[in-house]
């Protein structure tokens, strides 16, 4: 007996831990505004059930001086983790969700605690039996399921850059961001094409205070994959390594200059049909089987979304409120992922900090708004990763008494199906069966009897009872089947 190996899709989730950063400022800091921070894997290697990666935590803070001025401070941190796994793993890439759970601050130092989400996209290997060329005593029930057979990975990181002029004059960058959207992924001949867009955040103060520019640009990268042909699917994921972006005043505007490091990681796989013995029995001997199960989801399609959403938070409660200064750090937490017949939502907050002034004192206010966002999908269709990159696109303070931020939301969904189906593994003979030389045998059949079933019941081959009696595969209740030939009964 020869084994077809078989690569599922799976995701796992890794036991969260955490990291204690420090940042220094040149200055001693009288109020932090805001801590802002990204998780970089650098690398990811599954082995005999552990895994064990190493990254960077790029973290930026800004806070206001003891001489009352807006500035910013950021450092780039080394973690390394290990963790032993339920599922052993192969061709794995981690993603790392940087949750922010304390900050202090003394003098110009700030400590800050993150807690790292983690979780891990890889190969998991089935080994299906094929008992195609096993003794003829055996009688088997084969089911074909369609699934994506995995081929081969590829990977780049490449530097998307680009210049711009914005109409902005005397500002300061504090921090900066970058997402990536991707539009499209295709095989060619050695190698894939990946289109997609970086949509990158500047925060930044002026004469005004703190604000937000957004800038998106598009990018078209090949990436090199021996023995690939065109037509096979591809499946990527991406992420933004580095950015730096640098401002130059040109009169009343600014020239910035962009540079972002981006990795993607490319998926490639073939449509295939596997054939699994999910049931067997034999005429001879009696044997016992043992069986696994395939559970685990296969990449369908992605697709790319926007929606727009207002928020707006009360500020008629804060004494001697004078205006928002700014704007800035959008951000998307999903909070849920749920799946019904045709629809798929996901459930989430947007946020984003708002600088005010009020009196002589600057200080942050949080704007938060829960959302439902509504997919329509296939009932067969379930939703998998799924990349949510918000911008702000204008703010404004209405009567003094409520502040309106408008949102664009900018998602990717990929779309998945569930393979879920049990198979025999292997099997152990335990000794021969009783014969019983009877020259007829009727057996009456149950509701959704199948031909199988019956034939294993009475220890015969599916075609003797076809040969022998008008059926269909499936019987209803009270149908009686005729064997005229000796057969071996049941023990």
């Amino acid at each position: 007996m020869e084994n077809v190996a078989y690569f599922a899709r799976k995701k796992i989730t890794m036991e969260k831990f955490t990291s204690q950063v420090k940042i220094v400022a040149s200055t001693a800091i009288s109020k932090v505004l805001n801590v802002d921070a990204k998780a970089v894997i650098n690398s990811c290697d599954s082995l005999n059930g552990y895994v064990s990666l190493s990254g960077k935590i790029n973290a930026n803070v800004i806070f206001v001086s003891q001489e009352d001025e807006i500035s910013h401070a950021s450092v780039s941190f080394d973690f390394i983790e290990r963790q032993q796994l339920d599922a052993d793993i192969q061709d794995v890439f981690a993603l790392d969700d940087l949750t922010l759970k304390n900050v202090n601050f003394s003098g110009s130092e700030v400590i800050c605690v993150f807690e790292h989400n983690v979780s891990l996209n890889g190969n998991y290997k089935y080994e299906i039996p094929d008992y195609s060329s096993e003794n003829q005593d055996l009688v088997t029930k084969t089911t074909n399921f369609e699934a994506l057979k995995y081929l081969a990975s590829c990977e780049d990181t490449f530097t998307v850059a680009e210049e711009t002029e914005a109409n902005l004059s005397n500002i300061t960058v504090l921090g900066t961001s970058a997402d990536v959207v991707i539009y499209e992924a295709v095989s060619l001949v050695d190698r894939i094409s990946v289109e997609g867009k970086i949509i990158s955040n500047i925060i930044y103060s002026d004469e005004q205070g703190i604000s937000n520019y957004a800038k998106e640009f598009e990018f078209k990268q090949e990436i090199s994959a021996e023995n690939i042909v065109p037509n096979l699917i591809v499946s990527v994921l991406p992420c933004v390594k580095n950015v730096t972006v640098t401002a130059e005043a040109n009169e009343n505007k600014t020239n910035l200059a962009y540079s972002v490091d981006v990795y993607i990681k490319g998926l490639i796989y073939e449509e295939n049909t596997y054939n699994l013995v999910d049931d067997m029995f034999s005429l001879k001997n009696k044997i016992q089987t043992t069986y696994d199960y395939i559970d685990a989801r296969s990449y369908l399609k992605m697709k790319n979304y926007t929606d727009t959403f207002m928020l707006s938070t009360d500020v008629s409660h804060i004494e001697n409120f004078d205006d928002v200064l700014g704007v800035y750090l959008p951000k998307f937490e999903i909070e849920s992922v749920e799946d019904t017949d045709g629809k798929g939502y996901i459930s989430g907050e947007i946020s984003a900090d708002a600088v005010y002034k009020a009196g002589e004192e600057i200080s942050t206010l949080p704007a938060k708004l829960k959302v439902k966002i509504e997919i329509i999908k296939e009932s067969n269709e379930f939703l998998g990763k799924i990349n949510v990159i918000p911008e702000i696109t204008s703010y404004k303070v209405k009567a003094g008494k409520n502040l309106e931020v408008v949102f664009v939301l900018n998602y990717s969904v990929v779309f998945e199906k569930d393979i879920c189906t049990e198979f025999v593994k292997s099997y152990e003979i335990k000794g021969e069966k009783k014969e019983n030389q009877s020259g007829i045998k009727i057996y009456v059949t149950s509701q959704g009897e199948t031909l199988f079933d019956v034939a294993k019941c009475l220890n015969v081959r599916p075609e003797t009872i076809q040969n022998q009696n008008e059926v269909l595969d499936t019987f209803e209740q009270g149908e009686k089947i005729y064997i005229y030939s000796p057969i071996n009964l049941c023990n």
